[in-house]
């Protein structure tokens, strides 16, 4: 039998974290159905906004990235983060300057409107 330990840490970059806002007409054939299914229930289960409310797991911390453009995802980070936060979960979250969904992925600059910095702190410090 296997039993999961904990993460120590989880860095998640310009993260869904409420898979409900894929449901657009556009973003619904193309990634929530296909990986989720059409159902809204399933949608819930997967969205780790939900799993956050109902978890009591406070052993792993969480650096939530978001780009400084970046439509509405940049607001569900910082929701989730109000809800890891609220249930006594640490959670820190950094936007990146002069970003946009696609070049914080892609960015590797060292300096300080970089991720990597901010990443590399987190490891230290976890």
């Amino acid at each position: 039998m296997y039993h999961l330990l904990p993460f120590q840490g989880v860095i998640s970059v310009s993260g869904v974290y409420d898979l409900q806002c894929l449901n657009g007409r556009f973003l619904k054939s193309i990634y929530l159905h296909p990986t989720f299914g059409s159902g809204f229930k399933s949608w819930q289960k997967a969205s780790p906004i939900i799993t956050a409310k109902t978890t009591e797991n406070t052993e792993t911390s969480y650096l939530l990235l978001s780009a400084a453009k970046d439509l509405f995802l940049k607001q569900q980070s910082l929701d989730f983060h109000d809800v890891l936060e609220t249930k006594g979960i640490n959670s820190k979250h950094v936007e990146i300057r002069g970003t946009n969904h696609f070049s914080i992925i892609t960015g590797t600059r060292t300096d300080m409107s970089s991720m990597l910095g901010v990443v590399i702190d987190f490891i230290k410090t976890n």
